[in-house]
């Protein structure tokens, strides 16, 4: 019932937009301005160099060999200066009352249908830090990058590409599955830049600007999904993310440990999870197409 409550819920309010012209062009106005496909902004930031962050948990030991080889990688690249290692937090020594500070459940429609696991929260907590450090060393953009991201072939080029128009997209994903599509904003070589409906999922790796960073930290304070999940509303954010495509990046959590957010389920929670995750997943991408 509580699924079928909240698709009517959304229904209602998407019907009274279609039906009342005014009120969607009003929405539009307030709406934030789409990545535009050039900016002066963007050109002079790709001169300057920035930072890159690895998101990295200490106990991981098995992720360490694949860190120092990103450290190695980034510093080769004209772009950086240079990649600092952020200890991520970790979920099995995150005191409770961190957790209940900044977690609640269903603040956005369409509500999440999932409980979030530590490991999520403390995700999330880690993202956070990293935005904060941005903002702390005076950074005009980042490169943001978990420990398990391994660069493909055309990073370099991807990273150029990002680069050139960070300040004016504010944030650009660098996806590890090259399954989106949306309007083409940019091109360098054989890597597209896009702003896509619906935003993917997956925050691996992505370059944010500090403008972005400001906005996400005033609209993180409490959250109640996933991070991933969370900045594909870019209507809550009001930063809708860019990505690059081919991403230049690979996730390779199963060849170094696993990744560190799975937890096993019963079968009922398997189940549960299979029957509620399309219908989150139709709705958000319903809601993507209306608002973009």
């Amino acid at each position: 019932m509580f699924w079928w409550k909240n698709f009517v819920q959304i229904c209602l309010k998407l019907s009274g937009d279609i039906y009342y012209p005014w009120r969607i062009k009003q929405r539009r106005k307030q709406k934030m301005n789409e990545c535009p496909d050039k900016s002066q902004a963007g050109r002079a930031a790709a001169s300057a160099k920035l930072p890159a962050f690895i998101l990295h948990l200490g106990r991981a030991a098995a992720r360490q060999e694949n860190v120092d080889s990103l450290q190695r990688l980034v510093a080769q690249q004209v772009l950086f200066t240079g990649a600092e290692v952020l200890p991520a937090i970790d979920a099995e020594q995150m005191p409770q009352a961190q957790s209940e500070a900044v977690y609640r459940r269903k603040i956005f429609l369409p509500f999440y249908p999932f409980a979030l696991k530590p490991a999520e929260i403390a995700c999330f907590l880690s993202h956070r830090l990293a935005w904060q450090t941005m903002l702390e060393r005076g950074c005009a953009a980042a490169l943001i990058t978990e420990d398990d991201m391994q660069p493909r072939e055309n990073f370099a080029e991807a990273l150029a590409l990002a680069a050139a128009h960070i300040q004016a997209c504010g944030l650009i994903r660098f996806p590890h599955r090259d399954r989106e599509s949306g309007r083409l904003i940019a091109q360098q070589g054989q890597t597209e830049l896009i702003s896509p409906a619906p935003v993917g999922l997956g925050a691996v790796s992505y370059m944010l600007s500090r403008k972005a960073a400001e906005k996400l930290l005033a609209e993180t304070r409490h959250f109640d999904r996933p991070l991933d999940v969370f900045l594909q509303m870019f209507w809550v954010t009001k930063i809708h993310p860019a990505a690059l495509r081919p991403g230049g990046i690979a996730e390779i959590s199963a060849k170094i440990g696993g990744s560190t957010l799975t937890q096993k389920r019963t079968i009922g929670q398997k189940l549960r999870h299979e029957l509620l995750r399309p219908l989150y997943r139709a709705q958000i991408a319903l809601l993507s197409h209306l608002k973009t």
